[in-house]
This record gives C-alpha cells, structure tokens and sequence, in this order.
C-alpha cells in the first residue's frame, strides 16, 4: 500500500515551505474504519517531509535528512473537509 493523494492542491516556497491540502488520502479512510478520531496521516507527514529533505537538504541523501519536518492542521479523520500538511525547516 502506498500514499494515494487522488485529489489535492500544493503550496511551495522552495527551500522553505510546502503545504499540502489532501481531499482523499487513504490514512483517513483506514482511521474511518477503524472508528479513530485524531489525526494520523504519519505517512503522507513522513513523504512529505523526506521530499522537502531530499530536494532542499543542505547535504545530499542521506545525510541532508531531518533538516525538515512536517505537522498535520486539518484531517478528514476529525472531520475537517481535507487534510492539511505544512512542511518547514525543523
């Protein structure tokens, strides 16, 4: 199983801030089955984070990683109507 954005929008600033607005993304349908209530798109997080690291790190791969990380404001799972990721310099 991998990420699977059908339908979404992407904010960048290069080298400084991407956001990510999700309308289907499959972490929410799996926290809908299984009846969870918070937000836990650790994946999507995790990819979205690891691109910003691998296009703007300031060593290559994989030595330039964690120099960007990556927080969840909305969710579909907690009823907002998409889910949000905003990634910046850690």
């Amino acid at each position: 199983m991998g990420v699977q954005l059908k339908q979404f929008y992407t904010e960048l600033i290069p080298a400084e801030k991407m956001v990510i607005r999700a309308y289907n993304y499959y972490e929410a349908d799996m926290a809908k089955s299984m009846d969870v209530k918070k937000m836990s798109a650790f994946m999507i997080r995790g990819v979205s984070a690891a691109f910003m690291d691998i296009a703007y790190g300031d060593k290559p791969y994989p030595d330039g990683l964690g120099k960007f990380t990556c927080e969840q404001t909305k969710g579909i799972e907690v009823g907002d109507s998409y889910g949000e990721f905003v990634v910046t310099k850690a």
